[in-house]
């Protein structure tokens, strides 16, 4: 059932109850953590069969899956006051796991595969294949590539992918959408790769002189791209069949100062338009110079027709700078919000506890997954 939704305000001590403004939960959660019977199992063997290939500018290399070890752990109590989550797969480092909750308010990993690099971006197909994006070199944690990890954890690299964004349906074939490698110049575009090996599409520009797309969002339709532009963001419509909405996020937003505008990302039925606002750099006036302002993390949410403001929730009390912490990524599950968050460091990029706002009871709420990592819907 969709919800419909007063516009909520919620003043910025109210980020309090939602935990610390930099840090996470341990990934044993606040409780006590018991473990289940762990069961050694040995991945099927990689296909005989040559790795998929769109072209031979996105070549693919494989590599088979290891052995693995599942263990099951449960926390007692470990997640807030409402109804279970969907189950989710999060990323932590170079480990991914299934997460379940339960009305009894426990949560569940379990284990699912060991990626190559650490893993800052994931996404699940339908036919249970996990594309990630991951830094493979310690000595280069900001270079990143993606790959596609088979239901018997076969690996395969995405050539000529340099960035994880979604997977969707476009034009009626489940694709990746990432960026493409750049040239001499820096500028890139947007690729949409069909998971079937048929061939890829432009879908515009992801960089260029002074721009560069962070996030994209795909639904039905319509892409969203949350970039940077200069010494601003904007946030704008890439049209699929469907039509672009007449607003955007970005539309007043003032030049060079703050909030820093990112993560837009549609609704779970398309209806809505969620994003996030933050601490941005701009002019001090104390200083007589352009730096860091502190400020709050907040998600808004509005109907994607009229533009009508119908969220705005704190995810972070008052933070130094988006280094300190950053939203990645805002996914809509109907019942819940969950908002990747992470914090930037000279060895890369660290993922911190998801917040989940939580619209389940009668006044929403938020608190962490006491699950550290980056979140996606697993397939059910």
């Amino acid at each position: 059932m969709r919800r419909f939704l007063p516009v909520i305000l919620v003043l910025a001590f109210v980020a309090a109850a939602c935990g610390d403004d930099n840090t996470s939960a341990d990934a044993d959660g606040d409780g006590d953590a018991s473990t289940s019977t762990t069961v050694t199992t040995t991945a099927a063997p990689a296909s005989t069969d040559p790795p998929p290939s769109t072209t031979e500018a996105l070549s693919s290399t494989t590599t088979e899956p290891p052995t693995t070890t599942t263990t099951t752990t449960v926390v007692d109590g470990g997640f807030g006051p409402g109804p279970p989550l969907p189950r989710l797969l999060v990323a932590n480092g170079t480990q991914i796991d299934l997460v379940e909750t339960s009305l009894d308010h426990d949560v569940k990993t379990t284990p699912v595969l060991t990626a190559r690099g650490t893993v800052t971006a994931i996404r699940q197909a339908r036919d249970g294949t996990i594309v990630t994006h991951e830094s493979v070199d310690e000595d280069t944690p900001f270079e990143l590539e993606v790959a596609r990890y088979a239901p018997d954890g076969t690996r395969t690299v995405v050539d000529g992918a340099t960035r994880l964004y979604d997977v969707a349906l476009v034009n009626g074939t489940e694709s990746m959408i990432v960026r493409g490698e750049g040239d001499e110049f820096g500028a890139a575009s947007i690729l949409s790769i069909p998971l079937d090996g048929s061939a890829p599409t432009n879908l515009g520009p992801a960089s260029d002189i002074e721009f560069g797309v962070g996030v994209v969002d795909v639904f039905d339709g319509l892409a969203v791209i949350s970039a940077t532009a200069d010494l601003t963001e904007v946030v704008a419509y890439i049209e699929l069949g469907g039509t672009e909405p007449a607003w955007s996020p970005t539309d007043d937003l003032p030049y060079g100062e703050p909030p820093l505008v990112v993560a837009a990302s549609f609704g779970f039925d398309g209806t809505r338009l969620y994003w996030a606002e933050g601490p941005d750099w701009g002019f001090i006036e104390e200083e007589d110079d352009f730096g860091p302002i502190p400020g709050v993390w907040e998600v808004f949410g509005a109907d994607l027709a009229s533009g009508e403001t119908t969220l705005i929730w704190p995810v972070s009390g008052v933070v130094a700078d988006s280094a300190e912490m950053f939203v990645a990524s805002i996914i809509d599950v109907d019942t819940h919000l969950i908002v990747n968050r992470s914090m930037f460091t000279p060895r890369g990029e660290v993922m911190l506890a998801p917040m989940i706002v939580d619209f389940t009871l009668e006044e929403p709420g938020s608190w962490e997954l006491p699950v550290r990592g980056v979140a996606t819907l697993a397939v059910a």
